[in-house]
């Protein structure tokens, strides 16, 4: 699967690929993102069945929201079936995978990165 680079705007701003990019691209060529310091933005397009698995990270929760298709989740122990419009959020240190049950489904995910306590 190709990425796709992120553009940079300005001195201090990156986008993501617009979405006349992304609603057309196909699963081969569908894979947009930008890193960022605290967190990691990426739309990614699917094909049925394809799935994403996601290591439990202590620091790094994760935002997703459904564009296109349909999608099942399995964050730990806990599964979810999700469609267009719908979102979820899911908290550091959970294990989880995304599967496509769409013929195509397309994935925003926000990947943060929390700081860790400082002591005094």
């Amino acid at each position: 699967m190709e990425v796709r680079e992120t553009l940079k705007v300005g001195d201090n701003c990156l986008t993501v690929a617009s979405g006349a990019d992304w609603a057309a691209a196909t699963p081969e060529i569908g894979d947009f993102r930008a890193e960022g310091s605290a967190l990691d933005v990426n739309v990614k397009v699917f094909g049925r069945g394809e799935i994403l698995q996601a290591q439990a990270v202590e620091h790094e929760e994760e935002v997703a929201t459904i564009l296109e298709g349909s999608f099942h989740i399995r964050a730990d122990d806990e599964e979810y079936e999700l469609t267009v419009g719908e979102g979820i959020i899911i908290p550091p240190s959970t294990t989880r995978i995304w599967r496509c049950t769409s013929d195509k489904g397309v994935l925003y995910r926000v990947l943060t990165q929390s700081q860790m306590p400082t002591e005094e």
